[in-house]
């Protein structure tokens, strides 16, 4: 069996199923990882408890094997939109750079942060059709811009962002990466980036409550964990005190994580990783994997994505869009 044909074993949703900008429905390993992660919590052995909270590093781990970020500089989130949440509020002063057009987790999520906080403001970058290009942002950054928050791939179009280019324009400016449209299937430079998070549900196909928040060096020292609880302070349970953030990512965390959850999205990353160790190589951006959004014309009439798929990618929508069964939703909504 080809690595192919392995990974699309993986797959048993119904042919013609291509709604994966809104959810995609989860693989065969995740099926498999969450009934044996609830048959032990079922159980409740001695151990128990310990073992699942072990997942916590397992998935930091997993998502460090995609992102490039150091394990230690990952915390597990339960949706791309926390994470979002996080890194808007804990901004600490200037004008946030980022598209009107963007998914409105991006734009509430700085809405949200100005209004609270007081110390940012949102500045709406001018675009052509909502395509963020490195070029546009060169002509509108200023010397008040702090940070630029962007979506990996917009939602709308499919237009993948050239992460690296933005990187190179915008100097030692936060940037923050909206990347649940694209991470799982798109080798992005996501070490260029400041802030990156997404959720599991849609490419990584891990269900809901998955998602994660990786953050730079830069990021650690800038952000302020605004919403940091107990299992953010870096030191356990402590009683009768309440002690500061950790100096981390792990500040950045409210209370315990869904452990099943994260053995769920840590399973969906590892046969990611596997496959595509076998079957991949770095590509240039307009070799990249297949594009998060699939276009669509009135109505749902699906075409071809926007960017160039990988083979494996292209190889199973082929196969699929050859003799389907239904129609695919038309929704992209999240």
């Amino acid at each position: 069996m080809t690595p192919v044909e392995e990974f699309a074993r993986g797959f048993g949703e119904e042919p013609g199923y291509l709604d994966y900008g809104r959810v995609g429905p989860i693989s065969g390993a995740v099926r498999a990882e969450a009934t044996a992660q609830y048959e032990i919590l079922a159980r409740a052995r001695y151990g128990t408890v310990d073992r699942l909270q072990g997942e916590d590093a397992r998935v930091r781990e997993a998502v460090s094997a995609l992102t490039r970020f150091p394990a230690d500089q990952v915390a597990f989130q339960p949706n791309a939109s926390l994470g979002l949440m996080h890194a808007a509020f804990g901004l600490t002063g200037g004008e946030v750079l980022l598209s009107s057009a963007e998914f409105p987790s991006v734009t509430y999520a700085a809405v949200r942060a100005a209004q609270a906080m007081r110390v940012i403001t949102p500045t709406w970058l001018e675009t052509d059709h909502g395509r963020v290009t490195p070029a546009q942002i060169r002509d509108q950054i200023t010397s008040a811009t702090a940070a630029v928050m962007v979506s990996l791939v917009d939602s709308r179009t499919g237009y993948l962002a050239d992460i690296d280019g933005i990187r190179q324009v915008i100097g030692d400016r936060l940037l923050i990466v909206d990347a649940i449209q694209g991470f799982g299937v798109v080798d992005a430079p996501y070490e260029v980036a400041d802030v990156v998070l997404a959720g599991g549900q849609k490419w990584a196909r891990a269900g809901w409550g998955t998602g994660f928040l990786a953050l730079s060096d830069r990021a650690i020292d800038h952000l302020t964990p605004v919403f940091s609880g107990w299992t953010g302070t870096g030191q356990g349970l402590t009683w009768d005190e309440v002690v500061e953030p950790a100096h981390g990512a792990q500040a950045f965390s409210i209370s315990n994580p869904d452990s099943v959850a994260q053995a769920r999205f840590a399973a969906a990353l590892e046969e990611i990783a596997a496959e595509g160790s076998r079957t991949s190589t770095r590509r240039s951006p307009t070799e990249w994997s297949v594009s998060s959004t699939w276009r669509t014309s009135s109505p749902c009439r699906w075409s071809r994505p926007a960017i160039r798929p990988s083979a494996r990618a292209w190889s199973w929508w082929s196969r699929r869009r050859a003799s389907p069964r239904s129609a695919p939703p038309c929704s992209t909504t999240a």
